[in-house]
């Protein structure tokens, strides 16, 4: 199974390319190492901004990152992100899990 990465770790991005998305994938992975909520709560910064573009189509997106800062751990940053599941194991299970 082979894996397609855009990586954005900034703005902007290139015109049309969210939009663009769901006729060449079927997941989407967002990452970030800060406050994204739920869908439950609303999607926040970019993953919210995915969904938004992803809506009504048929990717199935899954953010990763910080969902509720109160339970997070007070430790190092490596720390948060292993307790929110940013690290390079759970990533690649996101990427590769089939689709439900």
């Amino acid at each position: 199974m082979g894996a397609d990465v855009y990586v954005v770790n900034g703005f902007p991005l290139p015109e049309h390319f969210l939009s663009g998305l769901p006729g060449r994938y079927r997941r989407v992975v967002t990452v970030e190492d800060g406050l994204i909520g739920t869908a439950a709560s609303g999607l926040r910064g970019f993953a919210g901004m995915v969904a938004t573009q992803m809506y009504g189509s048929r990717v199935d997106l899954e953010p990763v990152g910080i969902v509720d800062p109160q339970v997070a751990p007070s430790d190092h940053f490596f720390e948060v992100w292993k307790h929110y599941g940013i690290t390079e194991e759970a990533i690649t299970s996101s990427i590769c899990r089939d689709r439900p």
